[in-house]
């Protein structure tokens, strides 16, 4: 049996997915016949702030569904990437080799503060970034899994 979806969201969709919140309320003024089912209408409600993914995700099939929750799962991995953890060792045997180690320790272990404080603003600005970045691509995910056009 093929999967059909409906023309478009509206009302009677909401409240069969038991959906009652101010972003129906603004999807219905804003569509007051029900939103069509196409990537515009998507892209232009993700735009006004409608969670795409919610209503993606109850209109996709299971199949569909794994798909996007595998592309969800490997969004959000990048920032796993790991520092070269010998690079460090290398830097540290080299200022002990030199003659002024008091001053390499010193410099070493300033310049590692400073780098963990770095990396974490770092690490902190581009959640926040990747987290919009996320949704934007998540919404785009959902259009082509579906094959909305």
């Amino acid at each position: 049996m093929k999967h059909s979806l409906p023309t478009t969201l509206d009302a009677t969709w909401f409240a069969k997915c038991r959906a009652r919140c101010t972003q129906v309320e603004q999807a219905m003024a804003h569509w007051p016949d029900g939103i069509p089912l196409t990537a515009q209408a998507a892209r232009e409600a993700h735009a006004l702030g409608l969670d795409v993914v919610w209503a993606g995700m109850r209109l996709m099939t299971v199949g569909q569904q794994m798909k996007f929750i595998l592309f969800t799962l490997r969004q959000r991995q990048p920032h796993l990437a790991r520092a070269d953890p010998g690079k460090a060792r290398r830097v540290f045997l080299a200022a002990k080799e030199d003659a002024a180690w008091d001053a390499a320790w010193d410099a070493w272990d300033a310049a590692r503060r400073s780098a963990r404080i770095a990396a974490r603003d770092a690490r902190a600005a581009a959640r926040r970034s990747a987290r919009v970045a996320a949704r934007d691509a998540q919404v785009e995910e959902v259009i082509r899994i579906m094959g909305l056009t």
